[in-house]
């Protein structure tokens, strides 16, 4: 034993790297399938936005299961989400933490859930502030007699 914490507080398996793997490249290959960019202006799009070259041949590897020494970078599965505006491939690891990505829509219902729960906390205390000042008048009126 060293002493040392350790570095996850689960125990990791090789089957969940693998898959993880898997899922990320199956992400990042079905994203750029139904992108409307080719795999080459999605390099090109990366070059650009990381400050370094990014070649198709490289998109295929990353995303090509049967690649399996190829992982994206992190840097590259963020990008090409914001440049697919996907958030499909960011999904694989939300998903893995046990969270979820939400859209303007969900983010909207759960906006509207807050102001809702804020109003009703906001009339429970307007209710306790009337229910004083009664208390409080009936209080003069007795002191006044």
């Amino acid at each position: 034993m060293t002493g040392r914490a350790p570095l996850l507080p689960f125990p990791i398996d090789e089957t969940l790297s693998w898959s993880i793997s898997q899922r990320t490249k199956q992400s990042l290959a079905m994203a750029m399938k139904k992108s409307d960019f080719s795999r080459a202006q999605i390099a090109e799009r990366l070059s650009a936005m990381l400050g370094r070259e990014i070649k198709e041949k490289q998109l295929i590897q990353w995303a090509a299961e049967s690649e399996v020494a190829y992982r994206a970078p992190y840097e590259v599965i963020i990008a090409v989400s914001m440049i697919l505006r996907d958030a499909s491939i960011l999904e694989v690891g939300v998903q893995a933490i046990g969270k979820h990505i939400v859209g303007d829509a969900e983010m909207s219902v759960l906006e509207l859930a807050e102001l809702d729960q804020e109003q009703a906390r906001l009339q429970a205390a307007q209710e306790r502030i009337e229910q004083r000042k009664i208390e409080l008048r009936k209080r003069l009126q007795q002191e006044e007699k």
